[in-house]
């Protein structure tokens, strides 16, 4: 299964002395996937220090990107009047792409995910440094 990435914390995750190194390294040297579209990607190639990474993630098949239109298709449900966040397109992506597992420091938004009207079957989980070995077992092998 792939995690989406907040832009509130993308930098974080892709430097040198990061403080999610397993997440580093289940994305790069084991079966992990970034999953990313419409806001969510223009957000993160805008950061440099990202751009490239996420370059490599896409040329060795590790990047999922979801069309905009999928996105949009959900964006514009009812049901998203229920997000709190300022980051609907978050959700909007994680329903679209079926992503399950999150990486953000956003307080509002880690609410949305654990919204079971927002994300349910399988529900959302926000993914940290202290549940990062647990998380990524468990998501590792799933499908997306």
């Amino acid at each position: 299964m792939a995690i989406v990435i907040d832009a509130n914390v993308c930098s974080i995750v892709f430097r040198k002395n990061s403080v999610y190194p397993e997440l580093f390294k289940w994305l790069f040297f084991k079966d992990g996937k970034l999953g990313s579209g419409g806001l969510n990607y223009d957000e993160l190639i805008k950061v440099t220090e990202v751009r490239k990474w996420l370059k490599l993630l896409d040329q060795i098949g590790k990047l999922k990107v979801i069309g905009k239109d999928n996105i949009e298709f959900e964006l514009n449900l009812d049901k998203m009047q229920l997000c709190k966040s300022d980051d609907k397109h978050v959700i909007a992506l994680m329903r679209a792409g079926r992503f399950r597992l999150i990486c953000t420091d956003d307080k509002d938004l880690k609410g949305d995910v654990d919204n079971k009207r927002l994300l349910n079957k399988p529900r959302g989980k926000i993914y940290n440094e202290k549940s990062s070995n647990r998380l990524l077992r468990e998501y590792g092998h799933l499908g997306n």
